[in-house]
């Protein structure tokens, strides 16, 4: 959609006054004088010096004067070369030719005077030619300008060089548009490089005049020593860009998706294919509504393209709009398990069918929707589902056609594991707080090249960089203004493209199975959070699970009746507890008749359906549960370290289980009976000095399992104060991005029996 511009009025007013264009007549052809007033000047010196040395002089005044006029001749014309160094070649051979020219005539006018006929032919035919010449170079130059510059950049330029230290360096323009000029610039010189040049541009455009943000210089393809440079105005994006309604509605998913325009006014066209998008920015940046509303509503326009979303933190307030547009819309955490589980089951199966009909990745036209599943703020969504399962998912789910969207405030390893940002080829990143923020949002190589946005902050709602597949360098690191889209505008738009009218295919539907089949209609879903909040009657209408059912029985009913699948593995790696504690669980589960007894495989039969959850985990909480005491303390073992505050993600979660050799320790069965908290820090100092002796090069949270088990401090938290402790004290060294700590070279010299840190 062409963008209209900004209508402005000019007023002309028409001097019709006979002095006044007299006066502006003269002004015009007095601009064509100079060169006519230094061909008389060069004749006058001429005459005055046959007069001195010439004529009745002639001879040794007259050999030693021509002498010191060839000195002069020499001096002036080398000069003009090299001052005119940074000219076109044609202005700096007619610089210097003029020069030439005029010391010879002098020469020759000096000997014989200003009446010889040769001289006179040189004084008219010559001389008039030469000031001609540069009366058409102003000419020519006037069209091009009122300052007759002809390359207004290159004249720009060589006021910034100085400042910016590269004297050697020459810009061009290449192309000009409405609103963006490309130049290419011409490094000069083995020890300067583009970076070098990318980390001057705010002194640049401070000589240049510019506002800020207003070059973008990027690295030549082909050539180190060329740079691209684009000026833009960037604050031509300052003010809201309203939605003008999807592009290619009706097309596909592999046609571009429209987010919004680059400070340059071109369109932000994304091909959103085989790759993961992260986005990236602060709260009150417009990251959910600048980039999540304008990516639901490019997609749902897509007959191919089917779009799945959970927040477990907003409810419907950021998604509630685009309901209508959305084939399985999560709000909770059972839900979010769900979808998980079904996401495990879908991605093998869709990869199977592309296999089998001959497609590698998901292609235009293959016969399966593309799936974007939209996380908002996915750190909480991934604390709640199994993050190896996660992982896995990263892995194989483009393959499958299966992208994942991830929204949150900071992509650092405790909000998203390391190896799951890895998987991830786009990044969108709003405005932030800081610069190490900005790290977590965008590729190095972007923000080396100049983005940076922690300028914006909560201040530029909307406003954002995209690096991804496909986008040039140049482009990257170009600010976007993403379109702002009415909630009202978003509800037409949701129900102009129904998730009704796009149904997803039956291979993925299938897999997904009964958890998919009997979800509730997603407006159905954010009618009913929205009654909640308001106190009203629910109806007959199923409410979700309380989030304050904290007891296992509860948690693991949750688990097998909304996935349909129960299995003691799949409780023990959803609830992280140990196999034996599982398998007890399904036996209670059996006992008050939600799953059915064991056979010859791993999984029961879930008796209860996903709409009898509500009832099913009420009556759980309430009752009785026979040995449900001892259960629960055997599966929530207290904290040996309740002062400590620790999110149970941060240790295992970021490495799998270490290998057998533990470097000192064997394996030993659970301890009868747990050690007293000094004989277990006892058990840690000694375990470290092992660790050391070995050679080992470095301690994570899982490393300290054998040792846990030994001891009987199962929890996760007193491993990890342990380490943190340690640190303290100078024993070890903790990783500033992960949870991973290294040997220093200062003793273990702590008793055995003294608190590890103790000031």
């Amino acid at each position: 959609m062409a963008r209209s511009p900004r209508s402005s009025t000019v007023e002309v007013a028409t001097d019709t006054s006979i002095e006044r264009l007299i006066a502006k007549g003269i002004s015009k052809a007095a601009v064509h004088c100079p060169p006519w007033i230094c061909g008389l000047m060069v004749v006058a010196a001429a005459a005055l010096f046959h007069h001195l040395w010439g004529g009745k002089h002639a001879g040794a005044a007259t050999a030693w004067a021509v002498l010191g006029l060839c000195v002069s001749t020499f001096v002036l014309t080398g000069m003009t070369w090299l001052i005119s160094h940074q000219r076109r070649p044609i202005g700096r051979i007619h610089s210097t030719a003029t020069v030439l020219l005029a010391c010879v005539y002098v020469m020759i006018a000096t000997i014989t005077g200003l009446l010889q006929p040769v001289v006179v032919f040189l004084e008219l035919v010559f001389g008039g030619t030469l000031a001609l010449t540069w009366n058409l170079r102003i000419v020519i130059r006037g069209q091009d300008g009122e300052s007759g510059v002809r390359d207004p950049l290159a004249h720009l330029w060589e006021r910034a060089r100085e400042v910016s230290g590269f004297d050697g360096t020459t810009a061009k323009v290449i192309t000009v548009e409405e609103h963006k000029i490309d130049a290419q610039v011409k490094i000069d010189g083995g020890d300067r490089t583009v970076e070098d040049l990318q980390k001057k541009t705010l002194n640049m455009e401070t000589a240049m005049g510019l506002p800020p943000g207003s070059l973008t210089i990027t690295a030549d393809q082909n050539r180190a020593d060329l740079a691209e440079m684009s000026i833009s105005d960037p604050r031509i994006l300052q003010t809201t860009l309203p939605y003008p309604g999807p592009q290619h509605a009706g097309g596909s998913a592999a046609d571009p998706y429209r987010l919004g325009l680059y400070q340059d006014m071109t369109p932000v066209d994304l091909v959103f294919l085989n790759f993961h998008l992260m986005i990236n920015g602060m709260s009150g940046s417009g990251k959910s509504f600048g980039g999540g509303w304008n990516l639901l509503a490019s997609i749902m326009s897509r007959p191919d393209a089917s779009i799945i979303a959970a927040d477990l933190t907003k409810a419907d307030q950021s998604l509630g709009d685009a309901a209508a547009a959305i084939d399985w819309l999560v709000f909770t955490k059972a839900q979010a398990n769900a979808l998980m589980d079904g996401l495990q089951r879908a991605v093998p199966a869709r990869t199977a069918w592309l296999s089998a009909h001959g497609y590698k990745k998901w292609e235009k036209g293959c016969g399966l929707q593309a799936v974007y599943v939209l996380l908002e703020e996915c750190p909480d969504v991934l604390r709640v589902v199994d993050e190896d399962d996660f992982v896995q998912l990263a892995k194989a789910a483009r393959s499958a056609g299966v992208y994942l969207i991830l929204s949150l405030q900071r992509s650092d390893y405790s909000q998203v594991p390391t190896i799951v940002r890895g998987q991830f080829g786009a990044m969108a990143c709003f405005g932030v707080a800081s610069s190490d923020d900005a790290a977590f949002g965008l590729p190095e190589k972007v923000r080396d090249a100049g983005a940076s946005p922690e300028d914006w902050g909560v201040d530029h709602p909307g406003m954002c960089y995209l690096s991804a597949p496909g986008i040039p360098m140049a482009k990257r690191i170009m600010p976007i203004r993403t379109y702002f889209i009415e909630p009202k505008q978003m509800q037409e738009l949701a129900t102009r493209f129904a998730a009704s009218a796009r149904p997803l295919d039956d291979v993925t539907a299938r897999a997904f199975g009964d958890a998919y089949a009997k979800r509730a209609q997603s407006q159905q879903a954010v009618q009913l959070i929205r009654k909640q909040a308001a106190g009203e009657p629910q109806d007959d209408a199923p409410a979700p699970v309380r989030p304050d059912r904290t007891r296992p029985i509860c948690h693991a009913a949750e688990l097998v009746i909304s996935s349909q699948y129960a299995s003691a593995s799949m409780l023990a790696r959803k609830m992280r507890i140990e196999q034996g504690y599982a398998d007890r669980l399904l036996d209670l589960l059996e006992d008050r008749g939600v799953v059915g007894p064991a056979g010859a495989g791993e999984t029961r039969e879930v008796l209860n359906a996903p709409e009898e959850l509500e009832a099913t985990v009420t009556a759980l909480a309430d009752a009785d549960v026979e040995d449900g005491n001892t259960f629960d303390e055997a599966v929530t073992t207290p904290d040996p370290s309740p002062d400590m505050h620790v999110d149970v993600d941060d240790d295992d979660a970021v490495a799998p289980p270490a290998a057998d050799e533990d470097f000192g320790w064997e394996r030993a069965p659970e301890p009868a009976r747990r050690m007293p908290p000094a004989e277990a820090r006892a058990a840690f100092i000694e375990q470290l000095r092992a660790w050391k002796k070995a050679g080992k090069a470095q301690i994570e949270g899982p490393d300290l399992k054998p040792l846990r088990d030994r001891t009987g401090m199962t929890s996760r938290g007193w491993g990890k104060k342990m380490l943190d402790l340690a640190a303290r004290d100078g024993i070890l060294r903790r990783d500033p991005v992960r949870p991973v700590y290294y040997f220093t070279d200062a003793p273990i010299d702590v008793d055995d029996h003294e608190l590890v840190g103790a000031p």
